[in-house]
């Protein structure tokens, strides 16, 4: 059986080395691997007995592989259809140790298809791509980071005209006061200064700490308008004008300013494109894993039963 096998695998490269010999050219599939042409004339590429693996196989199991090489697509076929058809053929099937094997390769080959090889750095959902951004990339690089304390007019989503009109007038009281207001201008200050103006559920005051101007914080990621007006402030204790977001009319008021940190571009990107491509297959992991328990009916053994007791 080894020298059929080592017959089998010759044959093959024997067969692929003639064919990309007797004709170079090449087809570009859409991640951009190159999979050499096979001669008309040698429809058969690798061959075991009566089975065979032919030339239309190899290139649609190429073309399938995407960015594999050619001799380790041609290897896999040569394992899965000849190798392991002559082991069956043989009784291997019956070897309790080699069936479960299979089936975790099958397995195995069904995740494969289902969630690896459906996304690339090519085509990852947008989302994906600015989570790893605002991680992954906002650890490697990022501008200066800035701790600001901001005073709120609250505007609820449903909110009615007259309620925003409200939330903008006392928005503008908050910035009289606060321009007004020595400096430092700090959260204790701010808070004393304006806390009379309306009750809590309108009127916030809170601190934002290390965040930079896109909005990138290790606690999450603020409002880009928010972050913008935040990175206009020049020097501790400058006052914003009026910023307008879904949350409500703010005021900012700059207490810091750090230092920036600096790495090189490409690899920021490369290693944002891992984390998305690791985000996106983990997600995609998910809802396959929920698709499969909502299709397949699986019973779950009570913890009282013993799991030996069914074996013989």
């Amino acid at each position: 059986m080894i020298r059929d096998i080592a017959r089998a695998v010759a044959l093959a490269t024997l067969a692929l080395m003639a064919a990309c010999r007797a004709k170079p050219q090449a087809d570009h599939t859409q991640s951009g691997s190159l999979i050499p042409a096979i001669v008309a004339g040698t429809p058969v590429v690798a061959r075991m007995g009566s089975a065979v693996v032919t030339q239309a196989e190899l290139l649609d199991a190429c073309r399938r592989a995407r960015d594999a090489r050619v001799e380790d697509v041609l290897a896999r076929l040569v394992d899965s259809r000849l190798l392991a058809g002559h082991a069956l053929a043989q009784g291997a099937e019956r070897d309790r140790q080699l069936h479960q094997f299979r089936q975790t390769a099958m397995v195995q080959e069904l995740i494969d298809q289902q969630v690896y090889r459906r996304f690339d750095e090519a085509n990852l959902p947008e989302p994906v791509r600015q989570r790893a951004h605002a991680t992954v990339g906002f650890a490697m690089a990022h501008s200066a980071l800035m701790d600001v304390v901001h005073a709120l007019a609250v505007v609820r989503p449903n909110a009615t005209p007259r309620e925003r009109s409200a939330a903008q007038s006392l928005a503008e009281r908050v910035h009289a006061t606060l321009i007004a207001l020595p400096t430092p201008r700090t959260i204790e200050t701010i808070t004393a200064a304006i806390r009379a103006m309306a009750p809590a559920s309108a009127l916030r005051v809170e601190a934002v700490e290390q965040f930079d101007d896109e909005g990138r914080s290790p606690q999450g990621t603020f409002h880009p308008v928010f972050a913008r007006a935040a990175a206009d402030l020049v020097a501790s204790n400058d006052v914003s004008p009026l910023v307008t977001t879904p949350f409500g009319v703010h005021v900012i008021v700059l207490q810091r300013r750090g230092s920036a940190l600096v790495a090189d571009p490409a690899e920021v990107l490369r290693r944002e494109q891992i984390e998305a491509l690791r985000l996106a297959r983990a997600r995609r992991m998910l809802d396959f894993m929920s698709q499969l328990r909502a299709n397949l009916h699986v019973e779950v053994l009570g913890q009282d039963t013993d799991p030996h007791a069914a074996r013989p």
